[in-house]
């Protein structure tokens, strides 16, 4: 027997075949499903025993509901055909139908219209998620690789993190309701920032509580911002739809809650490094520079830096001491001057000024009296003398009528009225020096007050405060006194007392 080519052994199957299996209908599952850029689908259709390889092209995939995905239970209907590159055998399939879904797929379906027309998945009204969220919410099953996946992401990318389990069945009767009511309770005590709603992959049996209206409304309604994990990458939910946000896995649910804190911390160490490269080469100039200034000429020594700085600060030192000697002398100057003109202006100085001028005046006065009375003293005894003469020429010579005694006492009377009248006059004088004497118009009871601190004389009771030391001067001493209270008298009527 003359053996055969492998490519003669292919071709002799493929037409043996092919026209025995130009249609066929195949039920299995789907496993092993990748799509091609092409639009193509390759899978393998398997059961307990065998799988068989199938292909279903971009044309004729456009003709059905949905595509399918690994674990579906599918019906199959198309032609057997041999690649002959590989020496396999597949079923091009022509139509694809779901086992047992179809209704579920129906509704599903007619569910996403209906929330569509409602605009319950418009982008516009999805709440953003907090950037920092202080605390994370999770409506998962508690026994599931669910909330061990969240956790364990939470404490690699967030170890400080706070989370709460509302723990609910994720399939099964009964447990689309569970999941709305831990919604609506996270919502009720407002105990989370963010919320993860979320179970693991399955069948579309399984993870249909996440496709039924009460879960749906709950998400929508919810004022915590949701997370939607359902399942792997190739399911999608009507709570993927109506979340705020979607995460493929429950892993990457908890890496987008805590997407933005771990986005700061990485951008914040990464500034941390690049301050710290810059500041180091900063310095590292810096050194550089201070170095090269340092070896300047100037400053190998310190006198070629400061000595012409020193010799101004001299300069300005000697000058400044001129200036200020200068305006302390003229200042000094004009205190001495104004202290004159003040001890001028002082009532104790003119005082003073008038008793002496009045004691020079009465010196003068009595001066000039004495010298008048010795004048005309020596008058009369010159007249007397004279008048002896003349009395005795008179006697001798001539024999008088008259007696010389009579004579004698009429001159004397003369000279005696003469004197009188020069005593009253200069008595009149003295009384009127009396009477302008200061001293003598404090002999009446009168004093002047001088404030204590000044010296100065008191000329009205606008001076006087309350409390104020002052010093009273009478004719034969001096007193201290302080003011107890102030009464104002105008044009002798009493006004009242003035507190000062």
């Amino acid at each position: 027997m003359t053996p055969l080519s492998v490519t003669q052994l292919t071709q002799t199957i493929k037409n043996v075949l092919e026209p025995q299996f130009s249609l066929v209908r195949v039920k299995g599952e789907v496993s092993n499903l990748r799509q091609q850029t092409s639009g193509h689908l390759y899978f393998n259709l398997k059961d307990q025993e065998a799988q068989i390889s199938a292909i279903l092209f971009r044309g004729d995939a456009r003709h059905v509901a949905r595509l399918p995905r690994d674990g579906d239970q599918v019906i199959v209907a198309g032609g057997l055909s041999v690649y002959a590159p590989r020496g396999s055998y597949q079923i091009i399939v022509r139509e694809l139908k779901y086992v047992g879904v179809g209704e579920l797929l129906l509704e599903l379906h007619a569910m996403k219209e209906e929330l569509k027309n409602r605009g319950w998945l418009d982008p516009k009204l999805k709440k953003p998620l907090p950037k920092y969220p202080k605390v994370i919410g999770v409506v998962t099953s508690p026994t599931g690789s669910v909330i061990q996946d969240i956790i364990h992401v939470l404490k690699r990318r967030f170890p400080r993190f706070h989370l709460i389990l509302n723990p609910v069945r994720v399939q099964g009767e009964g447990a689309a309701e569970e999941i709305a009511s831990a919604i609506k309770n996270f919502n009720l005590h407002s105990l989370s920032d963010v919320l993860i709603v979320g179970r693991g992959g399955g069948s579309l049996e399984d993870i249909w509580p996440f496709n039924t209206w009460c879960v749906a409304k709950a998400i929508f309604h919810s004022r915590i911002p949701i997370i939607s994990a359902v399942g792997h990458e190739t399911d999608v939910t009507i709570a993927d739809y109506v979340a705020d946000a979607y995460a493929p896995t429950p892993s990457a649910a908890a890496e987008i809650s805590v997407k933005e804190l771990n986005t700061q911390t990485e951008f914040l160490q990464r500034i941390r490094l690049q301050i710290n490269q810059t500041v180091r080469q900063m310095i590292k100039h810096s050194w550089t520079l201070v170095r090269g200034i340092g070896r300047h000429p100037l400053f190998t020594s310190s006198n070629m830096l400061l000595c012409e700085y020193s010799q101004k600060i001299d300069d300005l030192s000697d000058d400044l001491y001129r200036r200020m000697k200068t305006d302390v002398d003229t200042h000094k100057l004009r205190l001495m001057e104004m202290g004159q003109e003040v001890q001028k202006l002082n009532p104790l100085t003119q005082i003073k000024q008038w008793e002496t001028r009045l004691k020079s005046y009465v010196e003068a006065y009595r001066d000039s009296m004495r010298y008048q009375i010795d004048l005309r003293r020596g008058r009369v005894e010159a007249m007397k003398t004279h008048i002896d003469s003349i009395q005795k020429h008179l006697v001798v010579n001539e024999k008088r009528r008259f007696s010389s005694k009579n004579f004698k006492g009429m001159v004397f009377q003369m000279i005696f009225n003469l004197l009188e009248q020069k005593k009253d006059s200069l008595k009149h004088i003295g009384e009127l020096l009396n009477v302008v004497n200061p001293k003598n118009v404090l002999k009446k009871g009168y004093c002047i007050s001088f404030d204590e601190k000044g010296d100065s004389v008191m000329l009205s009771s606008q001076s006087l405060r309350r409390g104020m030391r002052i010093s009273l001067r009478f004719y034969d001493g001096s007193a201290a006194a302080r003011v107890e209270e102030v009464t104002v008298e105008e044009d002798g009527g009493k006004i009242g007392p003035r507190r000062g």
